[in-house]
This record gives C-alpha cells, sequence and structure tokens, in this order.
C-alpha cells in the first residue's frame, strides 16, 4: 500500500532507540560493492555471523532510519515495530519473504521488487538513498504495521530523518516506485528453442536461419555455424540473437570435390532478465530481520538445427562479350573483353562460381571464341551460327585461380582482319574442354554458346574507299569556278547497313600556290587553303562537285580530297577508313590568270578640250566580267610626290564599263576647264560585278599622266603700211588645241603721237601714251570674221592669219588676237600695245620726178632705200625681242 499522506499531521511517539548510538562510518568499500557478487549471492551463505551494524541513515530523537551493514553486505530491516539487530545476526538463506507478522503474505512480485530495489539503489553509502529504499522495503515487506499510525509511514517515519532531507528522500523514493511495476519475478526454468535453416532453391550457397520456440523469450545468446558463415559479420559466429531472429547464411563447402554438404549450427543463450522472487535473509535472535539482495535468474542453455537438404556445389558457367575496339585496321588482330558470370539451370539452381573453401582459390574455366567474317552488313543475330559462315580467327582464355570471375578477360587473336568488312566473334564454354576437377563442378554434359551476329561481340574493319579526279579545265581566270569529277571505287566490297550501300562523305579541300604545284603525299605548309567542298556518294562510280572557286589572284589551284571518317554520317561513322589522295596531282591543278590591264591617258589637253583615259585589258577575262572605272587627280601645286585622294579627285566615271573579253577599254570625255591647269593623274580599277576589287592602278604613272596646259599664241602684225595699203595680224599657236576653236583679230587706232624707237607712243610734248584698245577706238572687229583654228596637238606650232585690214587714216593701230573653244570661252587674248601687235599707217609717198636718168637710182631714192631698211631693221629687232618674251625665239 503506498500513502500520500502529508508530514505536518501530528504524530504519535514512536519507539525510542538510544540517540547516542552512532552509524559506523561507511567506507568506499560498501559502494563498490560487486554487482555480481550481490544477486548471485556468491558468498553469502559462507559468511560467518556477525553482529548487524548501522549503516548509511539518520539517527534522530524517534529512531534510527536506515541500512544495516552485515560484514559486507548493505542490509535492510523488513519489520520497523520490532527491535533493532544488535546481538549475533546470521544468513538465514534465500528466502520467499512471507510479509510482516500481522499483514498480508507478500507475492512473488512484492518479493522481486524488494530484491531489485536493494540490488539496485539499496547498496550505496548515500544516507538519503538508504532511507528512501527503507520506507520502500517497510511499504512492501510489512504494511499492515507500516501504515498503523494513523497515517501513512512515508509520513511518519520519515520524521526519523532530518526534515531538511525530506524533499530530498521523498523525491527518491518517488523514483523507486515510478520504476517498479516493470518488475515481475522471473520463473527459474530451463531454456529451450532451435535453429531452423532453409537452403535458398536458386542458389544453394545462399539461405536463413531462424531462432525458433527460444524460451525464456528474453533470451540473448551466439550462434556458430558448420560449414557455413554469416554474412553480416563475414565468420562462423553471431553475438546477440534474440527470439524469433531470421539470419542470413552462406554456406562454405568443407572439400574441393564437389559433394553435396549441409550446414549445421549451434547457439548458447543466455537469460538474465527480470528479477527472483526472493531475498538473502539476515536473522538476529529477538530482533528484525533483515533482507539483502536476492539475484537475478541467470539461465545458460544450448539450442541445434541442421539443413534439411544437402546443398549442391554444381555451377553454371558463362560468359558475356563486348569487343575491345569496334573499329579495326587491315591486317589488325581480332580483340574481344570477356566477362565471366553464371546462368541458371532449368529448375532455377544458380549457384555462385566454385571457390576453393581451403584455398580461396577459383576453379578455372575454358572458354573458345571463334570470329566469324567479313560480312559487308552487320549479321543478324541468331542463336546459331549460318551454314557457311566463314572463320576469319580463334581464340582461347581461361580463368585465373585468383580472379575467377570478378575481372574481364581481353583476348587477342593470332589472325589478322585481311578484307574490309563486319566479323563476330561467338563464345563457347565446353564441358570436354575443362579439367577433371573443374567437371565434377558442372552438370554432366554441361555446355554454353552465347548467340552469333551480336553487335556488342562485332567488329568492322573499315572500307576502304579510292578514287580518282579530274577537274574540267586546266586554265581559267581569277573568281571563275570549275567542277570537279570524281570517280570513286573500294579495295574489297562496299559495305552495306539495311541492305543499302553505306554513303560516304568526300571533303575536298582547294589550295592556292604560286608557282606549279609539285605532287607530294601530304600539302606543303606553303600551300594556302582557299576553301572546302564536299560530296557524298553511295556506291561505286562518278559524282561531281561543282562551283569550286579559285580565288582572286593568279597562280595555281589543286584539289585534294579526302575521306574523313569524323565526318561522316552518325549511323555510319567510323565504318570507312580514313584516306587521301595526292597534292598537287595534274588532272587535279588548274592554272589560274588575272587579266592583264594597261591603260595610256591623254598625255596633254588644255582648257575648252576634252581628256579621256583608256584601259588595254588583255589576257583572261573572269566569265562574269569586269567593271572597269577610272578616276582622275588633280595634282597639288605644294604636292612633291603623285596624290591621289578624294580632296583632288577631279574626274569620276559616272557608270562602269563592263568587259567581258580582252580589248581597248576608253572612258568617258572629261572636259577640261582652266580651273583644271595643271597635272592630272589618272587611276583605273576593275571589279567583279559583286564589288570585289581584281584591279586597281597606280597613281603617278607616266602612261597615266595628263598635262593640262594653255595654249602658247605668239603674235606679229604687219609693222608698217602707207595710207591704202593692207595690213593684218598673224599669230602663231603651240599646245593643243581643242575641237571648234577659232581666232578672232581686232584694231584699235591710239590717239596722235609719235612712236618711239622702243615701240611705246609719245604726245607732242613728250608724255607716254598708255595703249588704249577699247570698244570706241576699235577700228576693226574681227569677230565679223573669225577663224577656225586646227584642232590637235601642235607642239611645233601652227601659224594663223588674219584678213588684209586697210586703214583710212594714218596713225598708229594697236592688234589684239582672241583664241575661243568651241563654246565660246576664252583661251588667250592678246595684249593691248604689244611691240609686234603695231602697226604704223603713214602718209602716201608722192610719185618720184623723171629725170631721164637710167641705169641707176637718184641718190635721193638710195636715201629712201636706207631709210627703209633701218625701219625694216627696227621693226624686224621689235619682233625678235616680242619673240623672246614669249619664249619662242631660236
Amino acid at each position: 500500500m503506498r500513502s500520500t499522506t502529508s508530514d505536518s499531521h501530528d504524530l504519535s511517539p514512536a519507539i525510542r532507540r538510544p540517540a547516542g548510538v552512532r552509524r559506523a562510518v561507511i567506507t568506499a568499500l560498501v559502494g563498490l560493492l560487486s554487482f555480481g557478487l550481490v544477486v548471485t549471492g556468491a558468498g553469502i551463505g559462507n559468511e560467518p555471523a556477525h553482529a548487524a551494524a548501522y549503516g548509511p541513515g539518520y539517527d534522530g530523537a524517534n529512531g534510527h532510519i536506515g541500512a544495516f551493514l552485515v560484514g559486507s553486505s548493505v542490509v535492510y530491516c523488513l519489520r520497523p515495530a520490532e527491535r533493532g539487530p544488535t546481538g549475533s545476526t546470521t544468513f538465514a538463506g534465500y528466502q520467499t519473504w512471507s510479509g510482516g507478522s500481522s499483514g498480508p503474505s507478500m507475492s512473488a512480485t512484492s518479493n522481486a521488487r524488494i530484491n531489485w530495489a536493494i540490488s539496485t539503489y539499496g547498496q550505496t553509502t548515500n544516507d538519503d538513498w538508504a532511507v528512501a529504499v527503507t520506507l520502500y522495503v517497510w511499504s512492501l515487506a510489512d504494511p499492515t504495521e507500516y501504515n498503523s499510525h494513523g497515517m501513512s509511514g512515508d509520513v511518519y517515519y520519515i520524521y526519523r530523518a532530518p526534515v531538511s532531507r525530506h524533499n530530498t528522500i521523498r523525491a527518491y523514493l518517488a523514483q523507486i516506485r515510478a520504476a517498479d511495476d516493470a518488475i515481475t519475478a522471473a520463473p527459474g526454468v530451463a531454456g529451450s528453442g532451435s535453429l531452423d535453416f532453409a537452403v535458398d532453391e536458386n542458389n544453394n550457397y545462399l539461405g536463413t536461419v531462424t531462432v525458433v520456440g527460444l524460451n525464456p523469450a528474453a533470451a540473448t545468446g551466439t550462434v556458430t555455424l558448420t560449414n557455413g558463415i554469416f554474412p553480416a559479420t563475414g565468420t562462423n559466429v553471431i553475438s546477440g540473437v534474440t527470439a524469433n531472429m531470421v539470419l542470413d547464411v552462406q554456406g562454405v563447402p568443407p572439400t574441393d570435390d564437389g559433394e553435396p554438404y549441409k550446414i549445421s549450427g549451434s547457439g548458447v543463450f543466455t537469460n538474465p532478465a527480470g528479477w527472483l522472487g526472493r531475498v538473502a535473509v539476515y536473522t538476529t535472535p529477538g530482533a528484525q530481520p533483515l533482507a539483502g539482495p536476492g539475484g537475478r535468474p541467470v539461465t545458460n542453455f544450448t539450442i541445434v538445427g541442421l539443413d534439411p537438404a544437402d546443398r549442391a556445389t554444381v555451377f553454371h558457367p558463362a560468359l558475356t562479350t563486348r569487343v575491345a575496339s569496334q573499329f579495326i585496321e587491315p591486317g589488325q588482330p581480332f580483340d574481344d573483353v570477356v566477362t565471366f558470370t553464371t546462368v541458371p539451370a532449368v529448375d532455377g539452381l544458380n549457384n555462385p562460381w566454385f571457390a576453393s573453401p581451403i584455398s580461396g582459390e577459383y576453379q578455372p574455366i575454358l572458354a573458345r571464341g571463334t570470329v566469324y567474317g567479313p560480312f559487308l552488313e552487320q549479321p543478324k543475330e541468331a542463336d546459331d551460327v549460318p551454314l557457311g559462315a566463314p572463320v576469319a580467327g580463334t581464340a582461347t582464355i581461361t580463368t585465373t585461380l585468383v580472379d575467377g570471375p570478378t575481372v574481364p578477360y581481353t583476348v587477342t587473336s593470332t589472325e589478322v582482319a585481311l578484307e574490309a568488312g563486319f566479323y563476330t566473334w561467338v563464345w563457347e564454354i565446353r564441358y570436354d574442354e575443362q579439367t577433371v576437377i573443374t567437371r565434377m563442378l558442372l552438370p554432366d554434359d554441361y555446355s554454353f554458346v552465347d548467340r552469333f551476329g551480336q553487335v556488342a561481340e562485332t567488329q568492322i574493319s573499315p572500307m576502304q574507299l579510292r578514287f580518282s579526279t579530274e577537274l574540267t579545265a586546266t586554265e581559267v581566270a581569277v573568281s571563275d569556278v570549275i567542277d570537279d569529277a570524281i570517280d570513286t571505287y573500294t579495295v574489297g566490297g562496299w559495305l552495306r547497313q539495311d541492305g543499302s550501300r553505306i554513303p560516304v562523305t568526300l571533303t575536298g579541300t582547294a589550295y592556292w600556290s604560286a608557282g606549279q604545284p609539285v605532287v607530294s603525299d601530304t600539302v606543303p605548309a606553303s600551300a594556302e587553303p582557299l576553301g572546302t567542298y564536299s560530296v557524298t556518294t553511295t556506291g561505286p562510280g562518278m559524282v561531281v562537285s561543282e562551283d569550286i572557286a579559285v580565288g582572286l589572284r593568279a597562280g595555281f589551284v589543286s584539289m585534294v580530297w579526302c575521306v574523313d571518317p569524323a565526318v561522316q554520317p552518325a549511323a555510319v561513322r567510323g565504318m570507312t577508313a580514313a584516306w587521301c589522295d595526292q597534292y598537287g596531282l595534274p588532272s587535279e591543278t588548274v592554272q589560274v590568270k588575272a587579266p592583264s590591264i594597261v591603260t595610256a591617258a591623254q598625255p596633254l589637253a588644255t582648257a575648252g578640250g576634252t581628256v579621256t583615259d583608256t584601259a588595254i585589258v588583255s589576257g583572261s577575262v573572269p566569265t562574269v566580267g569586269l567593271d572597269v572605272t577610272f578616276e582622275g587627280y588633280l595634282q597639288p601645286q605644294d604636292a612633291t610626290v603623285p596624290v591621289c585622294e578624294a580632296g583632288n579627285v577631279v574626274f569620276s566615271s559616272s557608270a562602269a564599263i563592263r568587259v567581258t573579253e580582252p580589248g581597248e577599254y576608253t572612258s568617258e570625255e572629261f572636259e577640261v576647264s582652266l580651273g583644271h591647269m595643271g597635272t592630272v593623274y589618272w587611276v583605273e580599277t576593275a571589279h567583279l560585278p559583286d564589288g570585289t576589287l581584281i584591279h586597281e592602278g597606280q597613281c603617278g604613272l607616266a602612261n597615266e599622266t595628263t598635262q593640262i596646259q594653255p595654249v602658247q599664241v605668239t603674235t606679229v602684225a604687219t609693222p608698217s603700211v602707207e595710207l591704202g595699203e593692207p595690213s593684218r595680224d598673224t599669230a602663231e599657236m603651240v599646245g593643243m588645241i581643242p575641237p571648234g576653236a577659232t581666232v578672232t583679230f581686232n584694231a584699235y587706232r591710239q590717239p596722235e603721237g609719235r612712236m618711239t624707237g622702243g615701240g611705246s607712243l609719245l604726245d607732242p610734248e613728250g608724255m607716254l601714251i598708255d595703249p588704249i584698245c577699247e570698244e570706241e577706238n576699235r577700228v576693226f572687229d574681227g569677230a565679223d570674221q573669225p577663224i577656225a583654228a586646227p584642232a590637235g596637238h601642235f607642239p611645233d606650232g601652227v601659224e594663223m592669219t588674219g584678213p588684209w585690214i586697210t586703214f583710212t587714216e594714218v596713225g598708229t593701230y594697236y592688234w589684239m588676237e582672241t583664241l575661243r573653244d568651241g563654246d565660246g570661252d576664252l583661251l588667250h587674248q592678246g595684249t593691248c600695245g604689244a611691240a609686234l601687235e603695231t602697226t604704223l599707217v603713214a602718209a602716201a609717198s608722192p610719185p618720184l620726178p623723171n629725170t631721164g636718168a637710167s641705169g641707176g637710182l637718184h641718190s635721193w631714192m638710195w636715201l629712201g632705200v636706207g631709210s627703209a631698211a633701218a625701219g625694216i631693221a627696227l621693226v624686224g629687232g621689235a619682233a625678235w625681242c616680242n619673240r623672246r618674251r614669249l619664249g619662242l625665239a631660236a
């Protein structure tokens, strides 16, 4: 009975104990008592009689409460109302305590709980724990007396301890009571059970063992196998085994001869669970009985088991393969990677590869491989090899003792691929090719053969494609295109896929070189690639690669064609071997010629005329034609080198001239004005119709230069005449005279005066009279009688004479010539008052008198002749000076 009454109630006087009795000092030995010694009671029955002494607890005014010491045992009073054990105390054995003298008898469970409390909490040196255990023991062992004071014994008896310790003691007591519901009395029965083995029908090495019928069910144990191991531990022993546990097992054959065997096992189990329903009883004549630990049940027992049927060691070796390399070159041996395994029998049995239980070595297996081929197409997979399938090679492999089936094996044949095509491996394991011992581990007449035509077991010797090629021309112009005819064939058969010949992509590269290429197996570093082309063929015969561009430079272009495995269609990639034809083959080389363009510009021009440039095209003209244009650049006066820039261009073609064949092509006419005087440099360009530049002239070439100069004019008028005699003006022109040019001559009468020997006109006072050539004093207007000037270049000059004019008055007349182009624009005009442009008109001489003289001149006539000669000399000198001034003197 448990009490929850508060300790605040009045208490009746308790039985008094001598307050001066002190408990003995609790040594560390009591705290270090061996639990096993207590629970088993080892040595307790042999202990000699001792006088009980106070153990941990308290002595107070209301009496002692706590444990006692009997020898090395910490024990507790069973009846609180009886006298303390102060005499000789002896061990009375393990008993199922019946309870207090006035209370109900104790059950086995109550005995087990007292045993548990004393064993678990009571073996202490702590005063509070000793008091809590004492109160718990009294409440079960003598409940009537414990609660006979009008209140709970928990309240009544705790006052034997100091009040300051009550809360701690109550907490400890509550902890004990909270845990005792799980404590029951353990039966003292003998253990039993069995090990139930099961064999995996599909793998006799595997199976389980189950712990069946374990009693007591709480027992645990260790199981040991014979001819087997536990995969969980890797050994034949496993611990911590409990009831109904199912454990995986793996067989270990006891011999190497393949004989059937069984796995057996035994398990040793122990049941430490629960508490015995008893206590160790100590008695003292006339005093309280004392209780010590009653111990726990310990049951050791063995269970056994055996396989229900034999375990077979027979295994069924098999293999899978994949070729080491899918593609092999001609002359290369066949290779395959073989991985060994096992397969189930018809009844499902699939034992692992046999390994010796003694040495751990794997049983060796020999396998034989045969290579069939070549085939033009991937063979269809089949169980059997087709009749007549050609054999290309064989090989064998034997698994090693150390590695067995755990590693792949690479196998290489002694034979090599002689032709292009598909080669497929077929592997088999024959019973009659194994060792005697191995045959003991195989089913009788066992064999394994893999399937024919498996893709993973097929190797391909790539097709050897070859070709010859020929360009459709030997000479072309820059920018032209050309076709290449490629004639394909194979060395051996043409491989197929899904019944059709596989497509092959040919890749061609055009290489440019300045000189004639030399035939070689490799392309020289100096050859410059121009472009890459491709064409696909699906069988022997001719294919054409069209529109191969030869580029824009003169030289040679040579094609090189290749089979590149990397650019083949994905589905057939690798089925064609790499191959290229030679570089520089004559049939694959074309000479590329550029058109030759030279120019001839008009060398001289003058204002009012026109200028042209002419491009002379020879050689090979591109098929698409050339667009030729011209530009003229007026050289800056301060430039020291030819300048042809946008800032000084004076002429540009308004439209290009399309050139489709050799010939001369002249630019549009460039109309020259006075603003163009100087040097004009011409630059011609030739483009393809798409704007690609093919040719550009050079600035400043002599044949591309035009000098634009004024016409140099020198005039000489009739120096003197007598009134009534005609006179005229004569002009000599040096240079370029434009078509349609005209010359006019005008005459102007000067004011009265006298002409000096130097050609100046002086008035009567001797003052210089400035030349006047105005409309007011013009006496002859030559515009009414223009004279056509011859067109062309006159480096030595051309002379043009004006009309004869008869002046009607004596005086001085100045002539002025005017040169105009066909549009009337002024090209040159003489200077008013120029010395050689003056005509003196004198009065007519009177008639000479007839003297009758003959055969001679009168003296006055000689005087006149002399004067005329002097005048002619004067005029001639003036004319000579004028020519010097104009730069025309010889």
